[in-house]
């Protein structure tokens, strides 16, 4: 654990704020107008980040021109990896749009490479999917025909796993349609592929896994009622988190039942889940206007989620809002990459929960961190 940390419970605001939490990192945008999108983060606490800002004057009061990035942050550095600009007309409509833009989230592998797509302005033209590592870009797939929102997870083998518009599945560039409505999937160490999948807008779900071999296995059957939108994250034990039933989360796999993790109440959604190698589960729910995003832990083995921050809380100075996690936003020392927004840009925090406030960890903790934590801020390094 690094030397220079922040218990954000005890400095945030008063006891009705967020916690308890350790503030590990900070990655700070410098335009106040960057919006953080998503954040992944890999054991060795790297992090890989997208986010995008309106290009202001655009040099056509006509044009809307959006550009896009993916960051590597690592300790005090923030690396810029790539950058697409994208120009949307508002009018005349029938203008042709050009350009790309960021599809989705990165993800990051435990070797550091990155994965991310970029998305045609032209929806006829399909994005293109790349890996970058070390500062190498390779182009993985374009013009399939399949726009893909961008990948959904990348292992370290280094195979890519994204998500095509409805039906579709892109391995590396091999495309595999389903017959039925997708949702974005998630790809373990093991190859194994966790998706689910319905019948139509609006109907019940069904979460799969396609195991290494390319087996698929029906894991769920059809869920008990309608879910318009259905998270989704496996790790390389084969345990897979989703939404089901009455919108609680549950923990399925191949050959096991489908476990309740979560009861949630009924007025909030889940939002975005992730689960570590130790059965650890990180998630964000919303209410039911689809506002005021909650994050929360869930230890292995617990039946009972620690809220650890919430929209409109004041944090580091600003109220936030906006929080997000990825699929891989949670690693297997329990760090947690969260992205969100405030009045001084987009942000990305790299927490630890504390599952026991009063434990004697915790107080040590306290005792030898009223350092000033590490808070990324600055000119990216291209």
């Amino acid at each position: 654990m690094r030397s220079c940390i922040f218990i954000a419970s005890l400095f945030v605001g008063s006891s009705a704020l967020a916690g308890p939490f350790i503030l590990l990192d900070q990655y700070q945008s410098t335009n106040s107008s960057e919006k953080f999108s998503f954040a992944g983060i890999n054991n060795a606490d790297q992090v890989v980040i997208t986010g995008s800002h309106a290009v202001n004057p655009s040099p056509n009061p006509l044009l809307n021109r959006t550009q896009s990035y993916v960051y590597l942050g690592s300790g005090s550095s923030l690396t810029l990896v790539d950058s697409f600009t994208r120009d949307n007309w508002i009018y005349p409509s029938n203008n042709p749009s050009s350009g790309y833009s960021i599809g989705g989230f990165a993800s990051i592998n435990n070797a550091g490479q990155i994965a991310y797509a970029a998305r045609s302005a032209v929806t006829s033209q399909a994005s293109r999917i790349y890996r970058w590592d070390n500062g190498v870009r390779t182009e993985v797939m374009n013009g399939t025909g399949t726009l893909t929102t961008g990948p959904s997870s990348l292992n370290d083998a280094g195979t890519i796993l994204a998500f095509g518009v409805g039906t579709h599945y892109v391995i590396n560039g091999s495309v595999t349609t389903y017959s039925n409505n997708g949702n974005v999937p998630d790809l373990n160490n093991n190859g194994d592929a966790a998706f689910a999948t319905a019948a139509g807008p609006g109907l019940p779900w069904t979460v799969h896994i396609r195991d290494g071999s390319g087996v698929d296995h029906d894991v769920t059957g059809p869920s008990a009622g309608p879910h318009t939108m259905l998270p989704i994250a496996m790790n390389d034990q084969g345990n897979v988190v989703h939404l089901w039933n009455n919108g609680d989360i549950y923990e399925s796999g191949i050959g096991t039942a489908s476990t309740l993790l979560v009861d949630l109440d009924p007025s909030q959604n889940l939002y975005d889940i992730a689960i570590n190698n130790n059965g650890d589960v990180a998630f964000t729910t919303n209410n039911s206007s689809l506002t005021a995003a909650t994050l929360y832990y869930l230890p292995a083995g617990s039946a009972t989620p620690i809220e650890l921050l919430h929209e409109g809380e004041n944090f580091l100075g600003s109220a936030i809002a906006d929080l997000r996690i990825s699929s891989d936003g949670l690693n297997d020392l329990g760090r947690i990459a969260l992205s969100y927004f405030s009045n001084s840009g987009g942000g990305v925090a790299v927490i630890q929960a504390i599952p026991e406030v009063g434990s004697i960890e915790f107080l040590v903790m306290a005792i030898i961190s009223f350092g000033a934590f590490r808070q990324v801020r600055g000119n990216p390094q291209a």
